[in-house]
């Protein structure tokens, strides 16, 4: 990833059809000369160049932050309390303390470009399993669940994650009538309205049974469990491609050898 100098901050929200009416259609972006993403954006033109700007979601947007401060490319982002992200420049090529602050439109979307060079994802992106998931479930964002392309054993998640993704940055205008699971963050949502939720404990089964919801965020979950000690417990989110969701349940899959560890049972309807 390749710093270049920014242009403009970027303060309004852009328009979602084309000038007939048309909605605009989303796109999947890599960082030119990595192997980083699949991004799923909306592209904000028929036409873009390699330094356009495109939408992404809130959740696609961290993606892409954390993946410029692994890259060591020159550039840090930080997200406020108000959800306005601000890039800061430090490369050799650009005044030291540059910055360029995005602020989310009306549907909490990011107007990304402009830094660097974007590529558009494909066959000539080097990719793993988990990668060519991600791509196939935003390309068939637009399927009915009955047709969409069967995936490898524990990567119908990332599918799923890929496609309301898709759905949710083009404010679901081609979403089919039957959808598929929903996403990691799109469970996370619907459990912050709980107030209580069941553990199965696939490992250690004594673990298992109902809690109080404490606090929950879109990083961590604090609950009590019930009895006379009321022992407080502490759970970081997985990582999506370290959990399968079924309906309301998420189960957290081990990172060593992939077998489920836990699961999470929420009260929240499907």
């Amino acid at each position: 990833m390749t710093a270049t100098p920014p242009d403009e901050t970027t303060a309004e929200p852009r328009p979602t059809c084309r000038a007939d009416g048309t909605p605009l259609s989303i796109q999947l972006f890599t960082v030119e000369g990595t192997s980083y993403g699949p991004y799923v954006g909306l592209p904000l033109r028929d036409h873009w160049t390699p330094y356009s700007a495109h939408l992404f979601t809130r959740e696609t947007a961290e993606l892409i932050v954390s993946d410029m401060h692994r890259d060591e490319c020159g550039i840090t982002a930080q997200f406020a309390d108000d959800g306005t992200l601000t890039f800061t420049v430090d490369a050799d090529d650009i005044e030291p303390g540059s910055t360029v602050t995005v602020r989310p439109d009306e549907h909490g979307r990011y107007e990304i470009g402009g830094l660097w060079s974007w590529d558009e994802w494909g066959d000539h992106v080097e990719h793993t399993a988990w990668q060519a998931a991600l791509a196939r479930g935003a390309a068939e964002y637009k399927w009915t669940a009955d047709k969409c392309t069967a995936q490898p054993e524990g990567l119908d998640h990332l599918y799923a994650m890929s496609r309301e993704e898709a759905h949710r940055v083009s404010l679901h205008r081609d979403e089919p009538a039957t959808a598929p699971p929903i996403s990691l963050a799109e469970f996370k949502r619907r459990a912050m309205h709980c107030k209580t939720f069941t553990v199965e404990h696939h490992r250690f089964p004594e673990r298992s049974g109902p809690r109080e919801l404490d606090s929950i965020s879109m990083s961590r979950i604090r609950a009590t469990r019930p009895g006379v000690d009321r022992q407080e417990t502490h759970t970081a989110w997985p990582k999506a491609r370290l959990c399968r969701i079924e309906g309301n349940r998420i189960t957290f899959l081990h990172d060593k050898d992939g077998t489920d560890f836990f699961t999470y049972v929420f009260p929240f309807e499907v």
